[in-house]
Order: structure tokens, then sequence, then C-alpha cells
């Protein structure tokens, strides 16, 4: 890759994280006080009902995850390419393929899935007309979603990024405003108004997406596609991605469906908490791999793979930092923080929160990893191997439960088992291409010990000075950002990104210095 088409690649990787972290920090806020709002008028139970329904549903769709990952893949390939006319097949073989599963998943949960939720799940008996009717609407919200999910990656394909940002910005302000309704003017059921409202918002986000894309992007208009390969090619790629998606969902869903059976609604409602948060945090990585995704894509196809490999490991060791420069006072205050934003904390709140964010550590290096193995269009092996390592928590979790352990068991199998996913990726990508695993290992796992290790001191030492009170919790918080940033800043990066880091510094620190003069 020429020194231009690098600074070009790099102010547009710039540029959209630049959107997508706006966007990110208005959702984060606006979702987490939604979350508080909603918890605080439906009361433990019902949040806890509204989670695990939805959340069959969302098992029910897991198709939708490999396909979508699929559907992002080949769009950004053609696009790196340059081959207009096979881009127009793939949009509208992908919608087809996406309606059929809309379809299918639809039948699949007025039949298997409805007997499932009305007999076999933890509901009080008064709820379950409620839990009925949220999930009927849980059902509609899946089948906008699977349907919209083309249009969805065609602007991330594009790394049209501000546009992403820009509707995830209204469909939070939406929601809130959803809250407020249920919250002080709504004296209906309040669980079946706040599930029927939330169809609304993502019917109308869908729309809005739709009416964009195809506005924009010539390939966004649907034609009928006659050829097979292409739709054959486009199943067996998702194909065998069908376990990757299963993982999520086992994981997800799957987990909360199994902590339901045993110990009902009120650990579900402690589980959607600690999610909420997670989702917050890898909103940070989510937003950061968004940029990134297409770039690594269209360098394979460019067949710049030095190029490629060399932004898998920047971006695997930079993801990991976003993440822990903000768990690292959530870790340490994790009861106190989950106080101010809830009041009333569920039980088993702060132990689940801990360990999913030490999981959301230990995936948020694997991410680059996977979409490099994706790039490569061959992932067979990273779905048989590492898929089916993904697979075990919930067996695993199931016995265990059943032998009498306390509910974070689950958590921990998760944790363990993302240890072992992590190394069956390495080896994957190293098959598919030609890179150094050592070099990997030592410039990315050892790296971000030394740092973890690196910016605990200080905390650690000091934490039981700071008491539990909004000035001590900022003065904390402070703390753990300069020791990590600093940790980072001497341990965590090369001594061409520290160069860099010192220029733009200065570059910035002149620039206000003038400034400041002129006025």
């Amino acid at each position: 890759m020429n020194e231009q088409t690098y600074q070009v690649s790099s102010k547009r990787i710039t540029k959209n994280m630049i959107f997508l972290y706006i966007r990110m920090l208005f959702t984060m806020g606006v979702a987490l006080y939604t979350s508080r709002i909603i918890l605080n008028a439906l009361g433990e139970e019902d949040f806890g009902i509204y989670n695990v329904v939805g959340g069959v549903v969302s098992m029910l769709a897991f198709v939708n995850g490999m396909m979508s990952s699929g559907t992002s893949r080949f769009l950004t390939y053609e696009l790196g390419s340059g081959d207009f006319e096979q881009l127009r097949k793939i949009f509208s073989v992908a919608l087809v393929l996406h309606i059929g599963i809309a379809l299918s998943v639809f039948l699949l949960a007025e039949t298997l899935g409805l007997w499932f939720v009305m007999t076999q799940m933890t509901i009080p008996a008064d709820r379950m007309n409620a839990a009925f009717w949220v999930y009927q609407f849980s059902v509609l919200v899946c089948v906008v979603q699977l349907i919209q999910t083309p249009y969805n990656a065609s602007i991330i394909a594009h790394e049209r990024m501000n546009i992403y940002a820009y509707i995830s910005i209204l469909e939070v302000v939406f929601k809130l405003g959803v809250a407020g309704l249920v919250a002080c003017y709504v004296t209906v059921d309040r669980l079946i108004f706040y599930a029927a409202s939330i169809f609304i918002v993502f019917l109308i986000i869908a729309l809005v997406y739709r009416v964009y894309c195809q506005k924009m992007y010539a390939e966004c208009h649907f034609r009928f596609v006659k050829d097979k390969v292409l739709y054959k090619t486009l199943l067996h790629f998702s194909g065998w991605d069908m376990l990757g998606s299963l993982c999520v969902v086992s994981q997800g869903q799957g987990l909360n469906i199994l902590l339901n059976i045993f110990f009902g609604p009120i650990v579900n409602a402690a589980r959607g908490i600690a999610f909420q948060v997670e989702a917050a945090f890898n909103a940070f990585v989510g937003n950061f791999m968004l940029a990134v995704q297409p770039q690594i894509v269209k360098l394979y196809a460019a067949n710049e793979l030095r190029a490629m490999i060399g932004l898998v490991n920047a971006s695997s060791k930079y993801s990991f930092y976003l993440v822990w420069i903000l768990a690292l006072p959530v870790l340490f205050k994790t009861e106190y923080i989950l106080t101010l934003w809830l009041k009333e904390i569920p039980e088993y709140t702060v132990i689940f929160l801990r360990l999913i964010l030490i999981n959301c550590l230990i995936r948020a290096m694997a991410r680059s990893v996977v979409i490099a193995v994706h790039a490569s269009g061959d992932i067979r092996e990273l779905n048989l191997w590492g898929g089916s390592i993904g697979l075990l928590p919930l067996p695993l979790s199931y016995v265990l439960l059943r032998s009498g352990y306390e509910p974070e068991i689950a958590f921990i199998v998760v944790i363990v088992c993302s240890i072992f996913c992590n190394i069956v990726e390495l080896i994957v990508l190293k098959r598919r291409i030609t890179f150094s695993l050592n070099d990997y290992l030592l410039k990315v796992y050892v790296i971000c010990c030394i740092v973890v290790v690196g910016s605990l001191i200080f905390p650690f030492f000091s934490c039981s000075y700071f008491k539990d009170d909004i000035l001590s919790l900022g003065g904390f918080v402070i703390v753990c950002i300069l020791s990590t940033s600093l940790t980072i800043y001497f341990l965590g990066i090369d001594k061409n990104t520290r160069k860099k880091v010192n220029n733009f510094i200065c570059k910035y620190l002149k620039s206000y210095y003038a400034v400041s003069k002129v006025e």
C-alpha cells in the first residue's frame, strides 16, 4: 500500500470513528437513562419478563446474524473490487434471502416459540397475557429487523457512518420518549404499551434507513436475480457462519432463558441491567470496529495483506484499550455506580456486571481477527472449531445450575470458553493468511497484559481513600483514566505511534496558544 493510500484510509477511519463516537456517547447516555426509567416504571418482574420473552424471539432469529455478516462482507468486498454490477446483484439476492428468513422465523415463532413461552418459562400466572403480547410485538420487531439488514449493511459498506450515527441518535430519542410516556402518562398495562411502542419505533427507523439507501445508492433498488450460483455462494458463506451466530445467541439469550427456568424473572432483570451496561461498553469497541472493518476487507480485496495484518494487530490492541480504560473504574466501584444509576439494584447485578465486563475485555481483542478471517471468504474452520467452543457454555451451565451452583457460574463458564475461542481464532487466521503468530501474541496479548498490570497499581492502592459520594467517584475515575492513559502511552504503544501522539499534542497546543494569543 502506498503512503497516499494509507493516509486516505487512516483519515477515513478517523472521520468515521468521530461520527460513531459522537453517536455512541449520546446513545449510550440516553439508553442508560432510559433503562433506569423503564426499570422503575415496569418494576423488576415486568422488566425481567420483557428481557427474557424478547430473548426467545432473538434465539429463533439467530440465522439473521449469519446472513447479515455474509451480506456485509460481500457488499464491502465488491465495493473494494469496483464491480458495480455484481454489487447490485448481491444486494438483491441478500434482500430475497432475508425476506425468506423473516417468513421462516415468523412461522417458527408463532408455533414452537409461542408454545415454549406459554408452557415452559417461569412467568407469574397473572402476567401471562402481558407476556403473550410482549412476545407478539417482539416477533414483529424481529421481522422488521430481518428485512432491514441489507440496507444497514449497505450504509456500513459505503462507510457513511455519519448517517448511521444520525439515525441511531434518532432511534434512542424515540425510545426515551416512549419511556417517558410509560412512566408518566400510561394508565393501561405498561408492559404491553411499552412493547407495542418499541415496535412502532423500529418500524419508523427501518423506513428511514430504506428511504435513504434507495435515494443514495443505486444498488439498493431491488430487481429479481436468477443467478443460482450467487444465491448458493452467499448461502454457503453464511451457512458456515451459522455456528458463530448460534454462539452469540446461546451465550446471550440462551443463558437468559436458562436463568429464567432456574431462578425466575427477577434474575432476568439483573441480567438485563448488566447487559445494558455491556452494550454501552461494547459500543466503544463496536464503533471502532465498524470504522475499521471495511478497510480490513478492502485491503484483502486489493491483496494488500501486509497492511491488513498491521491493521488487525493495531485494532486488536486498541479495542482492548478502549474497553479497559472505561471498565477499570466500574470494576472497582460497581455497586456505588449502579446505586447512582438505578437507586435499587436487583440481586446478582453487581457480580453479573463484573463478570460480563471481564468477558468484554477478552473478546475485544478478537474482533479484528474474526473480521480478517471473514475477509478471506473461507470461514469453515473458524465456525467449526471456534463455534463449537462457543456453544459449550449453554450445556455446561445447564449441568452446573442443575447441580445447585449460583447463577453467576454461567458467566464464569462463558469467560473460560472465550479464552479458548480467542486462541482458536488466531490459529485459523494463521492458516488462512501467512502472518507471525508470535508477533501478534507479543504485540497484542503481552502488551495488553502489561498495560493491565501497570494501570492497576495506583487505583488499587488508592481506591479505599475515595468514599462513596459523587465527588470522590469523579476523583477516582480521573485517577483510573490517568493511570491507564499514562501506562498505555509509555508501555502500550510503540515509538512511532508515541511520536505521532506527541506531534498531535504539540500541534494542538500550538494551535490553542495561537488562538488564545489573538484573543
